[in-house]
């Protein structure tokens, strides 16, 4: 493995969900959007490509959810929004939760909306709640786009992309080796060998991606280690959450580095 290259891409309305109207909107009552949505991506990064990261370069920030890319008329509210311009807008809230539920659709976003999920009780919520608001207005401030780069103590290096404006998908990754290429998007693994040419591999699972799947079971493989440590009282059960506090060292220092504008060394020494 010499390089890498990997895409989060969020999807626009599940940023505009969590990160423009939702709990991870302002820094302040939350964390960077790089440490709420993509410390997971650094860490698979480690995982693809082990070894000692030496320096760390970070670019980005809030272009788009903005007051002055609001759409000339927009209302404070989506459901006060003149139908012209509410119908034109890809973030609208009446889109994306009252439709979601006319298309017979009961869990996430929508039981974060409202809860018990019915239409009375998601209309109420658009009416009042953070949920309704316009993503114009002005009330987040985290990141909507953002670059991350690494460069090992080797000379390889791997660059990342997470980006809220977006078709939400599976992540996307691209190896490149001595040996060949890899490009995998959690559906189809096309493998290229310098020799022997192209192969693809199906998966055979879902092709969409969302937080709907628990990550692809992620989420309870780690809870599930994380409960049988401290049941069996097993420290060797938790090593793989050293390589996670590395994935989060890497996280501040890249957050540190986009908001100095300059690349930042790692101290040497081993991972955790």
């Amino acid at each position: 493995m010499v390089s890498v290259q990997h895409l989060e891409p969020v999807g626009h309305w599940h940023f505009a969900h969590s990160f423009v109207r939702g709990n991870w909107r302002k820094e302040a009552e939350s964390s960077p959007f790089l440490l709420a949505k993509s410390v997971h991506d650094l860490d698979w990064l480690l995982f693809l490509m082990p070894g000692e990261v030496a320096r760390v370069a970070s670019f980005g920030g809030l272009y788009h959810f903005r007051p002055e890319r609001r759409p000339k008329g927009a209302a404070e509210r989506c459901l006060l929004c003149p139908e012209e311009v509410e119908r034109a807008c890809p973030f609208s809230a009446r889109r994306i939760y009252l439709e979601a539920y006319e298309r017979g659709e009961r869990g996430w976003p929508l039981d974060v909306v409202a809860f018990p999920v019915a239409r009375e009780n998601l209309e109420r919520a658009l009416a009042e709640g953070h949920y309704g608001e316009c993503v114009y207005w002005g009330k987040n401030d985290v990141a909507d786009h953002q670059v991350v780069a690494l460069e090992c103590r080797d000379s390889r290096t791997a660059s990342f992309h997470a980006e809220g404006l977006s078709r939400m998908r599976f992540r996307e990754t691209r190896l490149f080796g001595t040996g060949g290429e890899i490009w995998g998007d959690g559906r189809y693994i096309r493998i290229f060998d310098f020799v022997k040419g192209e192969r693809i591999v199906d998966l055979k699972v879902e092709a969409e991606g969302s937080i709907r799947s628990g990550y692809g079971g992620g989420d309870f493989g780690l809870m599930a280690a994380f409960v049988a440590a401290v049941e069996r009282e097993d420290p060797g059960l938790l090593e793989p959450f050293e390589e996670a506090l590395y994935a989060h060292r890497l996280t501040f220092l890249a957050e540190a580095a986009r908001r100095a504008g300059r690349v930042v060394e790692v101290e040497e020494g081993p991972r955790p």
